[in-house]
């Protein structure tokens, strides 16, 4: 789920999805990023990854959470895998297994940690990297749309229909008073990694905002070592180490 933490910015938005102007962004046809996950075992154990690969764990496998903490920056995960027999039964003990995840920058349980019909999936490309291994660059506008509130109508759209609900729709939007003041012509809109303000670019260009982009200076320390992210379902972890072990 998006958050919203402005109250103005969320009723305007509901207000104009009310009265039809969800007519405006339907028109615009995201298609799907699709990022290729990295051969599990370069960084499972053989034991664990032979039984998230076979048949049995495919078709009668679940991997439930059960604690999660923090060292410093380190997070460890826990979880066990067990199957389910017929009548929902577990024929055989579960396994106890840890993910320990190291300079640990975000993380997102779903399902309360638990009830995860999936394996891990790892990849070192995804649009949740990108604040962490791109370029960092300020998009600016210098005309403002007639309609303000369906810019942010369409840019609501594109965080579900593109980023999956995953990225706060406030997290690189620097202007937030983009649509409370009339009188705002030109300025800072958003800071954050060049890939997605490309998206924000095309919205402010749609909408006649006259966008232009300057670039950042790199950050310290970017490109010191690359961060990886760690899918399981609709929950992840974003860090530069992924260590699996068994308890």
């Amino acid at each position: 789920m998006i958050h919203i933490s402005r109250p103005y910015l969320y009723i305007c938005i509901q207000a104009f999805l009310f009265i039809g102007a969800i007519s405006s962004f339907t028109k615009m046809n995201y298609p799907k990023l699709v990022f290729k996950d990295i051969k599990p075992l370069l960084f499972l154990p053989t034991e664990l990854n032979d039984t998230f690969d076979s048949l049995e764990y495919e078709e009668n496998g679940r991997l439930n959470g059960y604690r999660h903490s923090f060292e410093g920056n380190t997070l460890q995960f826990d979880f066990k895998l067990f199957f389910i027999g017929r009548g929902g039964r577990q024929p055989q003990d579960p396994e106890y297994w840890r993910l320990t995840v190291k300079n640990c920058r975000d993380f997102h349980f779903n399902n309360h940690l638990q009830h995860f019909d999936s394996c891990f999936k790892f990849y070192t490309e995804h649009y949740l990297l990108w604040e962490y291994n791109d370029p960092e660059t300020e998009l600016y506008f210098h005309n403002r749309p007639e309609t303000p509130a369906l810019l942010m109508a369409d840019i609501f759209n594109l965080h579900y229909a593109v980023f999956e609900g995953f990225i706060p729709l406030e997290k690189f939007i620097t202007c937030k008073q983009f649509l409370a003041s009339a009188e705002l012509r030109f300025g800072m809109f958003a800071k954050g990694p060049k890939p997605l303000l490309q998206y924000y670019h095309e919205l402010l260009e749609k909408h006649g905002a006259a966008p232009y982009f300057l670039d950042c200076p790199p950050k310290i320390g970017m490109g010191d070592k690359p961060i990886q992210l760690a899918k399981l379902g609709m929950s992840y972890f974003i860090g530069e180490e992924f260590i699996f072990g068994r308890l």
